[in-house]
């Protein structure tokens, strides 16, 4: 989890002098939750560009301001739950990489 998002494009095309990349704009994390829309296929966020601060020296303005949306923290396991987990992901069977051993 990131402070701060750039939202940028880039192209690769063409021979050195034809690549090129564009900063459109930044956007915070308390932002990209409260404003993004959740793509579930890629887990990605996309937000508006109206969402997006253009200028980027605003970010240095905002260091060390509470720009993170507040966040749950992860369960604890228990030892038994950790080495039964730990089991359950080195089993091979869990595994469908296509390759046959």
């Amino acid at each position: 989890m990131g402070d701060y998002y750039l939202a940028v494009s880039i192209s690769l095309e063409g021979d050195e002098d034809d690549c090129w990349m564009q900063v459109w704009g930044f956007a915070t994390h308390r932002q990209v939750k409260n404003h993004g829309k959740y793509d579930a296929n890629n887990r990605s966020y996309l937000v508006p560009i109206a969402e997006l601060t253009s200028d980027l020296t605003v970010m240095e303005i905002t260091i060390g301001l509470q720009v993170r949306k507040a966040v749950k923290p992860l369960l604890q396991l228990s030892k038994t739950e950790e080495k039964q987990w730990v089991e359950q992901l080195e089993d091979a069977l869990l595994y469908s990489s296509g390759l046959q051993l």
